[in-house]
């Protein structure tokens, strides 16, 4: 572990939401030697929610460079290959992870999301700045316009010069970022997220233990119309899943209303979905341990930033956990944060001023937003694909992708490639002379290239796919 050095004394970051992107992020500001404080409304830091994490290389990189990689992969089997099946019984089998793991150094990761967390709060030098059930509920600028001081439901005050929302979809930070916005232009500015956000699918993820017919290093996944399930084996014989299933408005409605009900029944439903020729989701629900409903949000807030006030991970972007870059786009938010305050503050001596702050925080938005709304595109293709919505995604799913065996990790690698690392911190052994080359500039402008020569490509697969399609149903 890298050694924390002393300096930016007076610079004070206030992290508000003790989750990943939070704790990565006071990692991140301990390694600078910048004073934080992490303000969590929930009364543990790592509450047990049945939840799943995963961890794929661009997050395990700088989790490595941070020194907590080793402990995240003595709690996981790292994946080796996936066997991916369609409602018709076809199956194929992916070697992506072990591809993934060839290319950038590090393994597909899956652990209990509680356990995960625990890592990140028990391995900081500074838990004492760490404080559960403080529920933000107001953030101004002091009367000296010095600092911004944010009040919680106790009626505790902190101030700080950066104020970071790493508090969810439901961020306080961001609305408190929308309402400045509104009472400086007098006018009301909504939060329409770019995208829009869209409620078109929910997921149920859970936990089952001592499910027979399972294998540790192997990902189970069943592709139908409208769902697609997922299982993914861990230790101690626990077996991580999540189910994402498409709904309708009053079927959401449903779920807001009673999510467990919702989720057993769906789950009871889909007992007879076949994962392997000899498990069944009924074999996996029968030894369920803990579960979990919500619906998916997806999409790219609008507000990111103003002022000194920035939101980073969930409270930005949201997306379906198919593609599994949800706390892997938190935690390099977290690296390119930093990065920014011990490029623009940390080099220069004296105290930063507004100016300063604000801008580096526009730079913050301005690098994110592109990789992000390009992931969540992924993501959003992806669940779809899974879910078989739409005869180009149905063909593309069901007949081309298993004709490419290297696809997924394709796939997958497009997300990986050009990630953000912390600049101030060496690139980890494991790491070097991998496949990480490029920064994401330079492959939009390969892309805009490759883009004619590509679309032939997925032109002649698609119409092989059709092919296929006639004469299985002659």
């Amino acid at each position: 572990m890298c050694s924390t050095v002393p300096m930016a004394d007076d610079l004070k970051v206030l992290i508000v939401g003790g989750s990943v992107a939070g704790l990565t992020l006071a990692h991140c500001l301990e390694r600078l030697g910048v004073s934080y404080t992490v303000l969590e409304k929930g009364n543990q830091i790592a509450p047990q929610l049945g939840a799943s994490v995963g961890i794929l290389p661009n997050g395990g990189r700088i989790l490595d460079q941070l020194g907590l990689f080793d402990h995240v992969e003595a709690e996981i089997e790292p994946l080796d290959f996936a066997v991916i099946r369609y409602q018709d019984g076809f199956s194929f089998k992916s070697q992506y992870p072990k591809a993934l793991r060839s290319s950038y150094g590090y393994p597909v990761s899956f652990l209990e999301r509680q356990r995960f967390l625990q890592i990140l709060y028990e391995k900081l030098e500074g838990k004492k700045n760490v404080h559960a059930s403080k529920k933000v509920v107001a953030i101004t600028e002091s009367p000296e316009k010095d600092t911004v001081v944010v009040r919680t439901s106790d009626g505790a005050e902190y101030a700080a010069d950066i104020v970071v929302g790493a508090d969810g979809v439901h961020s306080t930070v961001r609305s408190e970022i929308r309402r400045h916005a509104e009472e400086a232009s007098g006018l009301p500015v909504g939060d329409e997220p770019t995208t829009g956000i869209r409620y078109e699918y929910a997921c149920i993820y859970g936990t089952s233990s001592n499910v027979p017919h399972t294998e540790l290093g192997v990902q189970l996944s069943c592709l139908s119309d409208g769902t697609s399930i997922h299982l993914f084996a861990g230790k101690q014989s626990k077996l991580f899943w999540f189910i994402i299933v498409k709904t309708s408005s009053d079927e959401l409605l449903e779920i807001r209303k009673d999510a467990s009900s919702s989720a057993r029944r769906i789950c009871e439903r889909l007992g007879t979905k076949m994962l392997s020729d000899e498990l069944s989701f009924r074999d996996v629900w029968s030894r369920c341990i803990i579960y979990k409903m919500t619906p998916l949000e997806e999409g790219v807030f609008k507000h990111w930033n103003r002022g000194r006030l920035v939101c980073i991970g969930d409270a930005i972007r949201k997306m379906a956990p198919n593609i599994g870059q949800g706390a892997n786009m938190a935690i390099e938010d977290a690296a390119q944060l930093s990065n920014l305050i011990s490029k623009n503050i940390l080099s220069s001596p004296g105290k930063a001023s507004v100016t300063v702050i604000e801008s580096l925080l526009q730079e913050f938005t301005a690098l994110q937003r592109a990789r992000t709304e390009s992931i969540c595109g992924q993501s959003e293709f992806l669940v779809r694909m899974h879910a078989n919505e739409g005869i180009e995604r149905r063909l593309l799913g069901r007949y081309l992708i298993p004709m490419l065996e290297d696809a997924p990790a394709a796939v997958s690698g497009v997300s990986i490639q050009g990630a953000t690392m912390i600049e101030s911190m060496g690139i980890p052994v494991r790491s070097r002379g991998k496949a990480w080359e490029g920064s994401w500039g330079s492959r939009l402008q390969r892309w805009r290239y490759m883009r004619p020569r590509l679309a032939l490509q997925i032109y002649l697969y698609l119409l092989i796919g059709l092919m296929v399609l006639y004469m299985k149903m002659r």
